[in-house]
C-alpha cells in the first residue's frame, strides 16, 4: 500500500513536472512532497506507538484475568472451609424455650418461623391424638374440631391455631 501511494505520487509529480513552466513550481512541488512524506512518517510512528501500547495493555489485561481467575479458584476452594460450622438454611434451632425454623422457599428467599415450646408441645400432643385415637374416641373426648379435620382426610394441618402459636402436625 505504501509503495502504491509512492508510485502514484511519483507519477503525479512527473506529470506535473512536465507541465511545470518554472523552477519555482518544481521546488514548491518537491517541498509539498517532502512535507507529505514527513507527515506520513509521523503518522506511521504514531500508529506503531499505538500498536505497542495496545499490545502492552492486552498483555496486562490477560495477566489480570489470569490473576483474578486464580483468586476465584482459591475462594472456591475455601468456601467449604468457610462454611464449616456455619448455620445455613434449612435448620431448626431451639433456644430459651423458643423454636426457630429457617428454610428457603421455592423462590430462594429465607423464611423464618418462631414458636414457643408450648406451641410445639401442643402440636406434638395434637399429632398423637390424630395418629393414635379413633374418630369416635376424639368425639367422645369432645374434640370435635380435631375429629372433623381428621374425617375430612386432612393429614397435614398447617393452619390450626392454638392459644400459644401455630401447631404443625403430620399424621400418618
Amino acid at each position: 500500500m505504501k509503495k502504491l501511494a509512492i508510485i502514484i505520487f511519483i507519477i503525479t509529480v512527473l506529470s506535473c513536472t512536465s507541465g511545470c513552466t518554472s523552477q519555482a513550481d518544481y521546488d514548491r512541488l518537491v517541498t509539498d512532497y517532502n512535507g507529505l512524506v514527513d507527515e506520513y512518517n509521523e503518522l506511521l510512528a504514531t500508529h506503531n506507538n499505538l500498536v505497542e501500547d495496545y499490545n502492552e495493555l492486552n498483555t496486562q489485561f490477560r495477566q489480570y484475568v489470569e490473576e483474578v481467575g486464580e483468586s476465584v479458584k482459591k475462594l472456591e476452594e475455601m468456601i467449604p472451609e468457610l462454611l464449616e460450622g456455619a448455620v445455613v438454611p434449612p435448620y431448626l434451632l431451639v433456644k430459651s424455650r423458643e423454636v426457630n425454623l429457617v428454610f428457603r422457599n421455592l423462590a430462594g428467599d429465607v423464611e423464618y418461623w418462631q414458636w414457643d415450646t408450648e406451641a410445639v408441645e401442643a402440636s406434638v400432643i395434637l399429632g398423637w391424638f390424630m395418629r393414635e385415637m379413633s374418630i369416635s374416641d376424639l368425639q367422645y373426648l369432645r374434640l370435635y374440631e380435631l375429629a372433623n379435620k381428621f374425617t375430612t382426610g386432612t393429614k397435614y394441618i398447617g393452619d390450626y391455631i392454638l392459644d400459644k402459636g401455630l401447631a404443625l402436625c403430620y399424621t400418618s
